[in-house]
């Protein structure tokens, strides 16, 4: 595993010997994740948003925004079993967090209806929302819930998207976070990278290391189906742009990929990287964060975003759960012009 800089080395004016000895000691090194040719030209962006552990490999293994802390992200450290607070600027090194807490077990984080929640793997009623200052209040889930790898917020019901065991057995569970009522939406285990399309309506999962699935929340039908010889883990859906719809794998070998709506066809977008791994939608700036060894990079797409809109914690109060589906989820999406060969 190398945990060395992304950034991508032009030659200039330096002689050709030189040139080429350092594109082999970077591609020997596997200095980290860069755009593909077919990234670049698609319109996609890669940048670092930060680098650096414990000695570890897993210290930014998550984050989301952290709602009522503007410009902030709570962030997974499962190395060290803390969480921390970020500023949302790139450049961010394993020491530069603003304040953190101890949080054994920490595996995942997202946002919802105004709220940030947080997970601690196999810990029985393991689901926290999470204050500004990174205080944590545990969540209560009618039935219990033992939380797993996969975890998302639903940007238009308010509703978290989780792997884990609860009444209903081992699978993939719809929970409202403010009754703590909740539906199994597909039974099994293997689950990781759960993602929740833009207008809600679908949960995304990735199955086995090999596939990622689609099941409609509200029938729990499947509706997608990609097989994968990358390793796919951590997935993104992207709203609006270009690319409206397609979905982002970070896969174990390295790569990142486009996959198209239908699920037919994945076009590499990046490489180089040593083990890709979760992802998390920041819906300060509609980017997805990718975890790496050692990295988290964050990825745009061209006239997109990933997550859809936060609603303000303010209306979230009062109006509870009738809020969360008024038109402050709503996301202006752009007409998709474009499709990738």
């Amino acid at each position: 595993m190398v945990r060395g800089s992304n950034r991508i080395f032009r030659s200039g004016a330096a002689a050709l010997a030189v040139a080429a000895a350092t594109l082999f000691a970077n591609a020997s090194a596997r200095a980290g994740l860069i755009l593909t040719a077919a990234g670049t030209a698609d319109g996609f962006t890669l940048s670092t948003y930060a680098s650096g552990g414990s000695g570890g490999s897993y210290a930014f293994i998550a984050a989301a925004p952290l709602n009522g802390a503007p410009g902030q992200l709570a962030v997974i450290d499962y190395q060290d079993g803390i969480l921390k607070r970020y500023a949302d600027v790139n450049g961010q090194t394993y020491s530069s967090e603003l304040s953190s807490v101890s949080f054994g077990s920490a595996i995942n984080i997202a946002d919802a209806g105004g709220v940030t929640y947080a997970t601690r793997l196999g810990v029985s009623g393991g689901l926290y929302s999470v204050s500004p200052s990174l205080g944590l209040t545990p969540v209560s889930v009618t039935g219990g819930f033992t939380p797993s790898y996969g975890f998302a917020g639903n940007p238009v019901s308010g509703h978290l998207l989780a792997f884990g065991t609860g009444s209903a057995g081992a699978g993939i569970y719809d929970i409202n976070p403010l009754t703590g009522a909740n539906t199994l939406i597909v039974g099994g285990s293997g689950f990781d990278g759960v993602s929740v399309s833009p207008d809600g309506t679908r949960v995304y999962v990735e199955n086995n290391g090999n596939s990622i699935l689609a099941y409609n929340i509200a029938t729990h039908a499947l509706v997608f189906n990609h097989s994968s010889a990358h390793g796919p883990d951590g997935t993104g859906v992207i709203s609006g742009g270009t690319y409206n719809g397609y979905i982002i794998a970070n896969n174990n070998d390295g790569t990142v990929g486009l996959i198209d709506p239908t699920g037919a066809t994945e076009v590499i977008i990046a490489s180089g990287g040593s083990r890709g791994d979760f992802t998390s939608p920041d819906t300060n700036d509609g980017s997805l964060l990718l975890s790496e060894y050692g990295f988290m990079y964050r990825l745009n797409a061209p006239g997109g975003s990933f997550g859809g809109a936060a609603p303000e914690p303010a209306s979230m109060t009062l109006f509870g759960i009738m809020a969360a589906g008024t038109a402050m989820y709503g996301w202006r999406r752009r007409k998709q012009t474009v499709l990738p060969a």
